[in-house]
């Protein structure tokens, strides 16, 4: 009877520290961020998945707010264009390359299809998937960028 309560005793820290640090957002969840207002990103961010706050930067354009995940694996960001809001992004980073291959099987999984690829101005290839009005891009690190490297996923309106 002990060695039962140890197992699962061990088993519920294993669960518990595998949700706290291998956080990851649905696609839907991503979409529902892009459609909050900065207030109300910025709560639940902090408050439910517990991000901590990494940077801002404001112009008369634009707001943007980036948050580092627990464990600096992932940063999000949530870019609010003043003048046009159909603009609005947020881009979801990460150094973790099993978990952007995972985000876009699920993309293909969703019926999204590519539409589209280039190149960033500092190097990077992205990749863009829509399905209906719905868009995404994908961008993908510099073939030859040293560790970490950088993975992105923009869910655009």
């Amino acid at each position: 009877m002990k060695t039962y309560k140890q197992i699962l005793f061990i088993l519920f820290l294993f669960c518990v520290s595998n949700s706290a640090f291998s956080q990851q957002f649905s696609i839907d969840q991503l979409r529902k961020f892009n459609e909050m207002d900065l207030t109300s990103f910025r709560k639940e961010i902090k408050e439910v998945y517990k991000y901590s706050y990494y940077d801002k930067t404001e112009t008369d354009d634009f707001r943007l707010f980036e948050y580092d995940s627990p464990d600096y694996i992932n940063k999000i960001s949530k870019f609010d264009y003043v003048k046009e809001k159909s603009s609005n992004m947020v881009e979801l980073s990460t150094t973790d390359e099993k978990l952007f291959t995972s985000y876009k099987k699920n993309i293909l999984s969703l019926g999204y299809k590519e539409t589209g690829t280039g190149k960033i101005p500092g190097g990077e290839i992205y990749k863009d998937y829509s399905r209906k009005e719905l868009r995404i891009r994908l961008v993908f690190p510099k073939e030859n960028t040293t560790p970490p490297k950088s993975y992105t996923i923009i869910v655009l309106k």
